[in-house]
């Protein structure tokens, strides 16, 4: 059995509900199999039909209402022979009471696994067998890929990790696979991003510091031959077919035909440049799996990069919604980034990050020069330029001073199995310090969190454009905050790790650390979070009751951030998922408008 959340050997000893762990063969027939058994296992099956296969179970397993054990029992009944039912019985039987829940036969990762293979020892050429040996196959084939990852997962690491060593294993476990069949929605964050944060003006002006193109569509076209905004478009219409087509019959494979299903919305020049940059076929995907990864079990970057499979002429399956869904923000980035210099397209990406952060405060806390204003953006200690932190937000004797940070991981850091380079990169983004010439020369993340918040607590005071100087000293309470565009940082594992480090921090510089509360690590999704709840909850009482839980639940929870405090005190999100929807529906009528225009002209 592989526990996805909790080593084996502290199940009996946490308090830590287990969320889910999945099982191999090897748990229902005795048999552990190697590579060399699924390969033997995929090789019978036809290229095509295996694909659509494990495309539908994969958007079944996603939808919410499939994701509890009796889903995994439908499945088990329908697609399994019946000794592997009989077992799978058996199994749930005598593990229930004892680990709380049964492990799972499907699961995402499984079928990330289950696609590389398949592009690479399946063949269409291969004889067509009939319907129940073919599911019969595939089924029993994807728990043998359950016990090749649990394999993997023993091989591939580097370095051991250290006997109940909990913090090191959930760093390892957790962040590599943060954002399996993710569920956040990037759609309106993706929108307000490339088309509102990236024409605003200190996003231009920065731009031409950097001597490139302020305009990204200007960019994106030159670089690609299409629209920024009509790529866009089309990912939107893709997610449209999928996410619709589910619902309409769960039970079958579904195909998106490039000539209908909104296809047929667009200009085919424009298809014909576009579909190239977010799918592949499976011979393309094999020789990309061949090339310089990480890892077989983690690292998906050939399906991040292009997320749809062109398994015939114009028609493409979706392994993953997950990932087509994020592809308005991951693959839009990454073509935006091609058509930039790589240092110059970072840091315009950093002004664009911080613009979009400053519209979530704006909505919360706006600024203004007349009355009192509760945010104050850029901040400088007066007197000079020394900054204070890229945002403040002041309530009465509460202040909570944040760090922005759009750096990301890189691969090898996330998805290379090595502890030690993963908490190393982690400290690089959020607690860097360096030196030169036997003085510290550049701080980041807590870092500078730190020195910020000792030269408040001394009386200096702090100003921020067309705002008057305030002095924050008789605070009560200061919250440091670091916001991130890296969602796997904000998990509390990663909290733990920088916890330590501001400790130490503020143990060098001789701070009262009576009136510093914890580290918060805010994910981009976690500030959306906030900009929902805020409208109904005051900021400071939030922020006071988010510090409070992390002394009471943060130590040994892995996962708990901001998102995890609002969902278990009952805070009302609503407005998260309005925005997602109003930005979709908005493309919808648009691709509405199209056809129905089409329609007139014949």
């Amino acid at each position: 059995m592989k526990n996805l959340w909790l080593p084996p050997r502290l199940t009996g000893e946490s308090s830590f509900q287990q969320l889910s762990h999945y099982i191999g063969i090897e748990e229902l027939n005795g048999v552990k199999p190697a590579v060399p058994d699924l390969i033997s296992q995929l090789s019978v099956l036809p290229q095509s039909k295996a694909l659509a296969w494990l495309c539908w179970l994969s958007s079944y397993i996603s939808q919410p209402e499939n994701k509890d054990i009796q889903a995994q029992i439908n499945l088990c009944k329908e697609f399994l022979p019946p000794h592997f039912q009989d077992a799978y019985r058996r199994h749930i039987e005598s593990e229930t009471h004892e680990l709380g829940s049964p492990g799972r036969l499907f699961h995402i990762q499984q079928i990330w696994l289950m696609v590389q293979m398949t592009v690479i020892c399946c063949k269409d050429e291969t004889v067509e067998i009939p319907h129940m040996e073919f599911v019969h196959k595939i089924a029993v084939a994807s728990l043998m890929a359950n016990t090749i990852l649990i394999q993997i997962d023993d091989v591939v690491r580097p370095e051991p990790l250290e006997e109940n060593n909990f913090e090191q294993w959930c760093i390892a476990n957790f962040l590599p696979l943060h954002g399996v069949n993710t569920e956040i929605d990037t759609l309106y964050r993706s929108h307000t991003i490339w088309f509102e944060s990236a024409k605003s003006k200190q996003v231009i002006e920065n731009a031409s510091q950097l001597g490139i193109e302020p305009q990204l569509e200007n960019a994106f076209s030159t670089a690609h031959g299409i629209s920024l905004k009509e790529f866009f478009t089309l990912l939107v219409a893709i997610r449209i077919f999928f996410e619709s087509q589910i619902l309409k019959d769960p039970t079958s494979p579904h195909l998106w035909d490039a000539t209908s299903h909104f296809g047929e919305a667009f200009n085919a020049d424009f298809i014909k440049i576009a579909m190239p940059l977010i799918s592949q076929t499976p011979k393309e995907l094999s020789i990309r799996l061949m090339g310089n990864r990480q890892s077989w079990a983690t690292d998906l970057s050939p399906l991040r990069d292009y997320p749809l499979l062109q398994i015939s002429d114009g028609k493409y399956c979706c392994p993953d919604l997950s990932l087509l869904r994020n592809a308005v923000a991951d693959r839009t980035s990454k073509l935006l980034a091609d058509a930039y210099p790589p240092q110059k397209f970072r840091s315009l990406y950093g002004r664009i990050f911080e613009d979009y952060l400053q519209r979530i405060v704006d909505d919360f806390a706006p600024r203004s020069e007349t009355l009192v204003s509760h945010s104050f953006f850029g901040p400088k200690f007066n007197g000079g330029n020394d900054e204070a932190g890229d945002c403040i937000l002041h309530y009465d004797d509460v202040a909570i001073v944040m760090e922005w940070k759009s750096n990301r991981l890189s691969a090898h850091q996330k998805y290379g199995a090595s502890a030690t380079d993963l908490a190393q990169g982690i400290r690089d983004i959020l607690a860097k310090s360096t030196e030169k010439n036997g003085k510290e020369n550049q701080r980041k993340g807590v870092r500078q969190l730190c020195t910020v918040i000792k030269r408040m607590l001394s009386g200096e005071l702090v100003r921020a454009e067309n705002q008057q100087p305030t002095d924050l000293s008789r605070c009560s309470m200061y919250f440091p905050v670091v916001v991130v565009a890296e969602e796997a940082l904000a998990m509390n594992c990663s909290r733990d790790l920088i916890q330590e480090r501001f400790n130490e921090f503020l143990r060098t510089a001789q701070c009262d650390t009576t009136r510093i509360g914890p580290v918060m690590i805010f994910s981009i999704t976690d500030f959306e979070i906030l900009q929902a709840v805020a409208c109904r909850k005051p900021v400071r009482r939030l922020f006071e009751g988010f510090g409070a839980y992390l002394k009471d639940h943060g130590t040994g929870n892995p996962s708990g951030g901001f998102s995890e405090y609002v969902y278990n005190t009952s805070c009302d999100t609503s407005l998260l998922p309005i925005r997602n929807r109003s930005i979709y529906q908005i493309y919808a009528d648009e691709l509405i408008s199209r056809l129905d225009s089409n329609n007139n002209k014949q």
